[in-house]
């Protein structure tokens, strides 16, 4: 029961104000970034310190910018950011929180699909018109 009562508390102090305060975002910033189920997996997942993982969140969303995915990738900024959507960089950065780029890597080779189910067989994601092609890992 103690560990349920720490995860109550932690999604208690997870609110939009606390998390503003805490990342130097607006509260509504932070209600559309940080969802309630983003939330809820942070405070399971980090029940010692949740707001040292939005931190973490917070420096993979600065990190997963447009000419950083695209010097990764051999793409033009204009394909990162048409590909590699907000949504796309915000499940990446709080589901890879050591290493978002090893999770953006997997979704182009196709070993996760957005999601964050792994399957096997969908060929590398790739802007239009371009085919296989090396990544600068």
């Amino acid at each position: 029961m103690e560990a349920l009562d720490r995860v109550k508390a932690n999604l208690e102090s997870l609110n939009d104000q606390a998390i503003a305060e805490r990342l130097g975002w607006s509260e509504e910033e932070a209600r559309e970034i940080i969802t309630p189920s983003t939330r809820r997996r942070l405070t399971v997942s980090n029940i010692t310190d949740p707001m040292e993982a939005l931190d973490r969140v917070k420096a993979n969303l600065e990190s997963l910018n447009d000419e950083a995915i695209a010097e990764r990738l051999g793409w033009s900024e204009e394909e990162a950011r048409e590909i590699i959507t907000p949504g796309i960089r915000r499940h990446l950065a709080v589901n890879n929180t050591t290493d978002p780029f090893s999770g953006l890597i997997d979704y182009i080779d196709g070993r996760i699909q957005y999601g964050g189910t792994y399957y096997s067989g969908k060929g590398r994601v790739l802007p239009p018109g371009k085919t296989e092609q090396k990544l600068n890992l």
